[in-house]
């Protein structure tokens, strides 16, 4: 039976992540997908992977990610499955990847650690959304380079070393949020040895040199492509410290205790800065500081679990500007890494525990009790959170539900509303989010053709009015706000108001003096109003801008 035990141990990872996961294998594409995938013209470019990576056409520089986006294109096109079924299975070769790194690195419970991780709910945010493939991709990735290391650690063997950091490096462009593993390295030195030797040093160079190249690309994407056109927050350094701060605590008890887990959570309010700053970094280096006081037993370990949680959550904290930050300090798809970090302390613990109390280390059968509990309860969590992400609807149905604050939910569950024909539930989410975010352009468009949709001209024409001074060089903006004004002047005209509608059509010329068929129009309501000459003047200038058979 111990021959085959490893052999039921993979089969139940797969099996776990397959039940926790079954319910968005066939689930629609959720938020930024159709612009990341299925409407991306450089997935269906035959020439795109050159493209790719020389970043061309893309809004970030995850090259290795997009490459595989591009592959599942050429494979399976827009069908949801191909990508659902991915991210699935790499979310279960990252579970077993942990499985086989804590195992090396000597934890009792290693097995129940990877189980955990892989029915975790944190983790449904990057398995179940289809655009989160760098973060499925990218960790397996991570976890590979890292078991190199420990193999080069131990033995000495250039060929580890050389494959842990050509695996790093195609970690980093498949999502560079795992730039900070040159420092779980030296952590990891300082808990196997005591200490950060030179040899150490010599052996990270090249994790850091690719860490600082790659990560400079990344900040230059981020400000002069996702975030050069996006309203971001005008905030301080102090906020954004004091914001990173709450957030590595925020991250710590969702891992713990994942309980009221949301896409979006509500964006929290750190003024004044000064009062907000201290107390989470000084909580941080009060736990770091006990820790340092028991390296002598378990501190060193602690320290190694502790520090690559929190070194994984750096460059997502927010005190570098992210473009998330605009909707939320925080978000579960931000913590994927650092939750391995968490699972790998939660089984240290319970080694602790059953060395502590050897009567509980003795029954095993209790232990297995303990362990399933918690697995089976984690394992429900994740089925019942992964129903959320079947479709837009559902998922931001209960986001808003959960946070009406939310201004890109309350806009997106709108949105989906209205593209089904369900106009008047649309509406009081649009509202909302204008309500919200009245500076937003997209919110005041979205509003605006619901609006119009309803042929509430006098509704639809202030939002499109907004919108084109929000954005004044944007054609949709003043397309949207002239066709309003035209098709609200027809209205009036057609119920004989035709004073309205001359008023209406002359508006329209103001937002574009070039449209033909206003000047038309206009002619036909003052010729209704017995004002022919006027009526003439524009017919002749319709005939100049659109003549017969042009």
């Amino acid at each position: 039976m111990k021959r085959f035990l490893p052999v039921l141990q993979y089969f139940g990872l797969l099996a776990a992540v397959g039940i926790g996961y079954f319910a968005v294998v066939t689930g629609t594409p959720l938020w930024d997908d159709p612009s990341e995938i299925f409407a991306n013209p450089l997935l269906r470019d035959p020439h795109g992977l050159a493209r790719i990576w020389l970043g061309s056409g893309t809004p970030d520089y995850f090259p290795l990610k997009t490459s595989v986006q591009w592959l599942q294109w050429q494979l399976w096109g827009a069908d949801v499955r191909g990508y659902h079924l991915t991210n699935l299975a790499l979310h279960a070769l990252a579970a077993l990847l942990v499985w086989h790194l804590l195992r090396r690195l000597g934890l009792r419970f290693a097995y129940f650690c990877a189980l955990l991780f892989a029915v975790h709910p944190l983790a449904v945010e990057s398995v179940a959304w289809i655009s989160e493939l760098k973060n499925v991709l990218s960790l397996p990735l991570l976890l590979g380079a890292l078991l190199a290391y420990l193999t080069f650690d131990r033995t000495g063997r250039g060929t580890a070393y050389f494959a842990s950091v050509l695996l790093f490096t195609a970690a980093m462009c498949a999502k560079t949020s795992v730039v900070m593993f040159p420092g779980a390295l030296i952590l990891y030195a300082y808990w196997q040895h005591g200490q950060v030797t030179g040899r150490t040093l010599r052996a990270i160079a090249p994790y850091l040199a690719v860490s600082l190249g790659l990560g400079l690309v990344t900040v230059h994407f981020q400000n002069h492509r996702v975030m050069a056109y996006l309203p971001m927050p005008a905030e301080s350094l102090a906020t954004r410290v004091a914001g990173g701060g709450w957030a590595i605590w925020f991250y710590l008890a969702k891992c713990l205790f994942p309980f009221d887990l949301l896409p979006i959570y509500p964006r929290w309010s750190l003024q004044p800065a000064v009062a907000w700053l201290l107390p989470p970094w000084l909580a941080l280096a009060a736990v770091f500081g006990w820790c340092w006081r028991a390296r002598a037993t378990w501190g060193r370990a602690a320290i190694f679990g502790l520090g690559s949680f929190v070194l994984n959550l750096v460059p997502v904290l927010g005190v570098i500007p992210l473009a998330f930050a605009r909707i939320s300090r925080v978000s579960d798809h931000l913590a994927y890494l650092s939750l391995v970090s968490v699972v790998a302390l939660i089984g240290a613990a319970a080694g602790w525990c059953c060395d502590r109390s050897p009567a509980f280390a003795q029954r095993v059968e209790l232990r297995c009790a303990v362990a399933a509990a918690l697995l089976l309860a984690a394992l429900a969590a994740t089925c019942s959170y992964a129903a959320k992400f079947v479709s837009e609807e559902t998922l931001w149905t209960y986001n808003v539900r959960r946070n009406p604050g939310a201004w890109l939910a309350q806009n997106n569950l709108g949105i989906v509303l209205a593209q089904s024909g369900r106009v008047d539930e649309a509406l009081p989410h649009l509202q909302a989010a204008v309500a919200l975010r009245p500076d937003l352009f997209g919110a005041r468009m979205n509003l605006g053709q619901a609006l119009a949709q309803s042929r509430n001209w006098p509704g639809a024409i202030p939002q499109f009015k907004a919108a084109s001074i929000l954005d004044p060089a944007n054609a949709d903006a003043k397309a949207s706000l002239r066709a309003a004004l035209n098709n609200y002047a027809n209205s009036l005209a057609r119920s004989g108001h035709f004073q309205a509608a001359v008023d209406q059509y002359q508006k329209s010329l103001t937002v574009d003096p070039s449209n033909a068929e206003a000047h038309r129009n206009l002619a036909n309501a003052l010729h209704a109003l017995g004002r022919d000459r006027e009526a003439y003047q524009q017919l002749d200038q319709a005939a100049l801008l659109a003549p017969a058979g042009r």
